[in-house]
């Protein structure tokens, strides 16, 4: 494998786990609001 190869395969890797973080950041802000809005007095 040539280090080329391997510098796609990284940028692939990291592209996929930025885009579960971004997912997962979004359901935390969203759960964080409907709790928020769930539980004000």
């Amino acid at each position: 494998m040539s280090s080329l190869e391997e510098e796609e395969v990284v940028d692939i890797v990291v592209a996929v786990v930025e885009d579960e973080a971004n997912e997962a950041a979004l359901t935390l802000d969203l759960k964080a609001s409907y709790y928020l809005f769930e539980h004000h007095d």
